[in-house]
């Protein structure tokens, strides 16, 4: 067996699902060097805290976008089109093509790629997937929206998780959602 067949074979092992006799689930992480990044997310928390860490850029790995412009740490792709009368604050990452309106603040957020989100929108410790519109005037804040959905203009999202091609109407105020479809 070679060495990177090994290497996969004892990293599924690792991720496969583990009870122990207490019925406790044991969580492994396994880190092949100083290049890679690996951990395993079982929930919600978890897969916040990951994007968080590497929205930090404290970590070794690093968004493929680069840093941007100004005092904060975060990272913009160069082809995303931004107003420069938009906050973008430490922690946040905007993928590739996206386009975001004026007087928007992103706030420890990661807005993927080709999103389009209007003006005077806030977004707050949220992950906003690949493909996503998002209305003037709309607030979300610890939620994650999957891509190629739409919310439509001055909706209020908290601690939602919306899946693939959610639409969220116009005014809709929703905590606590946890969706596939609207």
């Amino acid at each position: 067996m070679n060495i990177p067949t090994l290497i996969s074979q004892q990293a599924y092992e690792m991720s496969s699902t583990l009870i122990d006799s207490e019925d406790r689930l044991k969580c492994y992480m396994w880190r092949l060097d100083h290049t890679a990044y690996c951990a395993r997310i079982s929930n919600f928390e978890s897969y916040m805290k990951i994007n968080r860490e590497i929205a930090s850029g404290d970590k070794y790995y690093l968004p493929a976008e680069p840093r941007g412009p100004g005092k904060h740490k975060h990272f913009v792709a160069p082809t995303a089109q931004i107003s420069p009368n938009t906050t973008i604050t430490s922690g946040s990452v905007v993928g590739d093509f996206t386009t975001i309106g004026d007087r928007v603040g992103v706030k420890k957020s990661i807005i993927g790629k080709h999103c389009k989100i209007a003006d005077n929108a806030k977004i707050s410790n949220s992950i906003i997937l690949d493909h996503v519109n998002i209305g003037e005037g709309t607030k979300i804040q610890n939620s994650i929206i999957a891509p190629n959905s739409y919310i439509d203009p001055q909706a209020t999202l908290t601690d939602c998780q919306l899946g693939e091609g959610c639409h969220v109407p116009m005014g809709s105020e929703l905590t606590g959602k946890v969706s596939k479809t609207l």
